[in-house]
């Protein structure tokens, strides 16, 4: 495991909380602006920020494993911004219940297959897994793509539109982010199989 010590300087802790405050209010603002929105993707960028410092804290003489927890809670909080106009689009219909269940889905599941996830990401021609997340992978991108495109050429973006493409990214995001929890000692014997 490495011991190297991760200076404040060197932490990202600063560039990341203002990242995460910066996409916190756009996502305020799909699919119309909301200010009550605004300031619960503050509240949950600063809740990031505070695990920021207790991470830094925690682990800052163990480089490897500061920077996956703190790239975890970045993923995390990031996926909650974009998962927010989804649940805003849908609210009060019936889909909004088979999005949160499909939310809960991807919460739950790669926590608690993440070293399998690990697996199938490191060596992904090797499990059946691993080839259906590969074409899952290329149809969210082809699919994300022409959602790109459309909001490109369309001179009035859906709020829709915007919000499937963002909750894409954030299913995607769920799915990898538990990946980050594997210990960096158990990476290498999870690497060698």
């Amino acid at each position: 495991m490495s011991t190297k010590e991760v200076t404040f300087k060197n932490s990202r802790i600063i560039q990341t909380s203002l990242m995460l405050f910066f996409i916190g209010l756009i996502g305020g603002y799909l699919p119309e602006e909301n200010f009550t929105i605004i300031f619960l993707n503050f509240g949950i960028a600063f809740i990031c920020t505070i695990l920021f410092f207790y991470i830094w804290k925690r682990y800052r003489y163990e480089s490897k494993r500061y920077f996956s927890l703190f790239s975890y809670v970045m993923i995390i909080g990031i996926s909650i911004f974009f998962i927010i106009p989804i649940l805003r689009t849908t609210y009060s219909h019936f889909a909004f219940w088979i999005v949160l269940l499909l939310i809960s889905i991807m919460i739950l599941l790669p926590h608690l297959y993440h070293e399998h996830i690990f697996k199938v990401v490191h060596k992904p021609y090797k499990y059946k897994l691993g080839k259906a997340f590969t074409i899952g992978l290329f149809l969210i991108f082809t699919f994300g793509g022409g959602v790109y495109m459309a909001i490109l050429t369309s001179e009035s973006v859906s709020g829709l539109i915007a919000s499937i493409a963002t909750f894409l990214i954030s299913t995607l995001l769920l799915f990898l982010a538990p990946i980050l929890l594997v210990k960096p000692d158990k990476v290498e014997e999870l690497k060698a199989r």
